[in-house]
């Protein structure tokens, strides 16, 4: 027998057209013991059914894998629908003006909508971004920022997105509650 360096050997399974990977090494003094290998019986994992309804984590999840994940690894999901979204600019979401939204994109699932806005810094300061200064409190099923805080204008890190999910469309929703 020859000696051999571990080495790393691919297996493709017969059967199952399974991929396994197995370290083999060979020393001089070696041995002549048949290697078995044992496999667990294959069992059948069934998926658990799909609901209707995606629940906030869900809808917050797939807003940001739309805007984000590379095309080619995001999955279809019939459950997701986008919805045509009036875009301008507003500083009226976010209490204090150093803060700039602008809707993204939306996307309706069952009975609720989860929209993209993003998040600009208008001010020379960095801001740390706070869920109790959006307006509309009792509008949000949900908000998510991408990132919690924003560099100041201008800086690469200037802007992230937030994720707002709603009983109605963006547009119908009156987030202007409590202006002052």
């Amino acid at each position: 027998m020859k000696a051999f360096k571990r080495t790393r050997i691919r297996v493709i399974g017969q059967e199952t057209g399974q991929t396994y990977l197995l370290d083999l090494e060979a020393s001089e003094r070696g041995s002549f013991n048949v290697v078995e290998i044992l496999l667990p019986k294959r069992t059948v994992i069934k998926k658990p059914k799909v609901s209707e309804q995606p629940d906030l984590v869900e809808l917050s999840r797939y807003a940001s894998q739309q805007i984000f994940s590379p095309r080619r690894i995001i999955k279809k999901d019939d459950r997701f629908n986008e919805v045509q979204l009036s875009k301008g600019k507003t500083k009226r979401l976010y209490r204090g003006g150093d803060v700039v939204i602008e809707p993204y994109r939306s996307w309706r699932a069952g009975d609720l909508y989860v929209t993209a806005v993003r998040v600009f810094n208008n001010s020379v300061y960095p801001i740390d971004l706070d869920f109790r200064m959006i307006r509309g409190q009792t509008a949000w099923k949900s908000a998510v920022f991408q990132h919690a805080r924003i560099t100041q204008k201008g800086s690469r890190a200037d802007s992230t997105f937030m994720y707002l999910v709603s009983a109605r469309p963006f547009h119908e929703v009156n987030y202007e509650e409590a202006i002052h």
